[in-house]
């Protein structure tokens, strides 16, 4: 989750979390500057979308945003 405060606003509250921001956090790990591997930006992605069910479950927020990993080769 510390890795999606970088590219969200940290005050930015949960139920404002949308699928954009989860596109610009994959844009912004995949850059030059912050080069991840496709396997660690999934990591973090599949950390973020259980978080995010979670709150959902827990009734915190309506729904999750939709959230597609990064197809890796094999």
């Amino acid at each position: 989750m510390r890795c999606l405060l970088k590219v969200v606003k940290k005050d930015t509250p949960i139920k404002q979390i949308k699928t954009s921001d989860i596109e610009d956090f994959k844009k912004y790990y995949l850059t030059k500057e912050k080069p991840h591997k496709l396997g660690g930006v999934n990591l973090n992605l599949r950390n973020i979308r259980t978080l995010l069910r979670w709150c959902a479950q827990e009734q915190m927020i309506k729904q999750t945003p939709s959230i597609k990993m990064l197809k890796e080769p094999k």
